[in-house]
């Protein structure tokens, strides 16, 4: 999408510089977001590696008992 607004901008599109800020705005929240997606998975991916070692630390638990090691949630 950055080439079309770029380029309409170029080609003397009254709106064309005002597309290439709202695009180059919206290019970075989308980076933000990317980033606490992955800052999120990564916590998710940690929480469960804690909860299955547990239960291998616990001999091997039941799905009740699984629930029962969960953190609190914050």
């Amino acid at each position: 999408m950055g080439h079309v607004a770029q380029s309409m901008a170029s080609g003397g599109h009254p709106e064309g510089a005002a597309l290439v800020t709202r695009h180059d705005q919206l290019a970075g929240s989308l980076a933000r977001l990317q980033r606490l997606a992955a800052s999120r998975q990564a916590a998710l991916m940690e929480s469960v590696q804690e909860i299955e070692e547990r239960c291998r630390a616990a001999g091997g638990v039941g799905a009740a008992d699984r629930l029962a090691l969960l953190p609190e949630r914050r």
